[in-house]
C-alpha cells in the first residue's frame, strides 16, 4: 500500500495500521494534508445541579502536521449557546469561549491536553498516521501507539479481530475535572459517505467511562487553504466558508 511508505516504527504495528487502512478505505486510501470535519450530536453537560445531554455542533480544523483546531458549541434551551475554541497555530495554544476575546494558554496541562485530545481525534482518521514525524509500536494485542514527534502526543488505537478500528485512547488532562484521565473515542463500525471521504457513522467520547459527547459527522472538506487567524482562535463569523479553498 503505498501510502504506507512513510511509516516510521515496527513490522507489527505497521501491519495492524495497514489492515485498519484498507477495512476502512480500501486499496485507495485518501492522503489528507488539510481538512476540516463538521459533526452533530449531543454533549453530557452540568446545567446547575442537573447533568443533562444538549445538542451540541462541532468542527475539527487540521493542517497536518501540526496547526489543528477544535471548536463545539453547546444549545442549552432557553439560554444562550456556549461555544467554545481550542486551538493550536504550530507555535502557540488558544482558548476562547463565548465569544470573550482569545487568550493564549501556556499552562502545559492544558496545551497539551488540547493535542493529545486532537491527535486522538486526528488518528481515527488513519491516514495521518502516515508521516515521518509519526512512529508506530505495538502496544499488545491489536493495540498499537502513534507517537507523533512534533506534537509529543502519543495515542493508542485498538483493533477488533478483523483489523477494523475499535477505538481510540489517550491519557490527558481532563480541563473540566483538573486531572488527568483516560480520553477514548470509541468508532462505529458503520461508515457514511460523507462529501466522498469514508468516516465512521458514530464517535463516541469518554473520559475514563463517562460519556462526554456521540458525534455524528455530517460534512467534510479536503485540500482547503486555511488561514492563520484559524488556528489563533479568531471569531470569524463562520468557519466552513473561511477555511473554504
Amino acid at each position: 500500500m503505498p501510502v504506507l511508505l512513510l511509516t516510521q516504527g515496527d513490522q507489527a504495528a505497521k501491519e495492524l495500521l495497514r489492515s485498519a487502512i484498507a477495512n476502512r478505505y480500501g486499496l485507495k486510501p485518501p492522503p489528507l494534508e488539510t481538512i476540516r470535519l463538521d459533526f452533530r450530536g449531543r454533549a453530557n453537560t452540568q446545567i446547575g445541579p442537573v447533568q443533562t445531554w444538549l445538542p451540541v455542533d462541532a468542527t475539527a480544523l487540521f493542517r497536518f502536521p501540526n496547526a489543528m483546531r477544535w471548536d463545539f458549541t453547546i444549545r442549552p434551551p432557553r439560554h444562550d449557546s456556549q461555544r467554545q475554541i481550542e486551538s493550536f497555530d504550530g507555535t502557540s495554544f488558544y482558548r476562547a469561549s463565548s465569544n470573550k476575546a482569545t487568550r493564549p494558554l501556556t499552562d502545559l496541562s492544558q496545551t497539551h491536553s488540547i493535542t493529545q485530545r486532537l491527535w486522538a481525534l486526528a488518528a481515527t482518521l488513519l491516514t495521518p498516521l502516515n508521516d515521518i514525524n509519526v512512529n508506530l509500536t505495538n502496544n499488545g494485542h491489536r493495540r498499537f501507539k502513534a507517537s507523533q514527534h512534533i506534537l509529543n502526543d502519543a495515542t493508542t488505537l485498538i483493533l477488533n479481530d478483523d483489523g477494523v478500528l475499535k477505538r481510540v485512547q489517550s491519557r490527558c488532562f481532563n480541563p473540566d475535572t483538573n486531572r488527568v484521565q483516560l480520553y477514548t473515542i470509541d468508532v462505529s463500525e458503520e461508515l457514511v459517505d460523507i462529501d466522498s471521504l469514508l468516516m465512521p457513522e458514530r464517535l463516541r467520547f469518554y473520559w475514563d467511562k463517562k460519556p462526554a459527547f456521540e458525534l455524528f459527522p455530517y460534512a467534510a472538506a479536503t485540500d482547503l487553504v486555511i488561514p492563520d487567524s484559524i488556528f489563533r482562535a479568531a471569531y470569524e463569523g463562520n468557519t466552513i466558508r473561511n477555511a473554504q479553498a
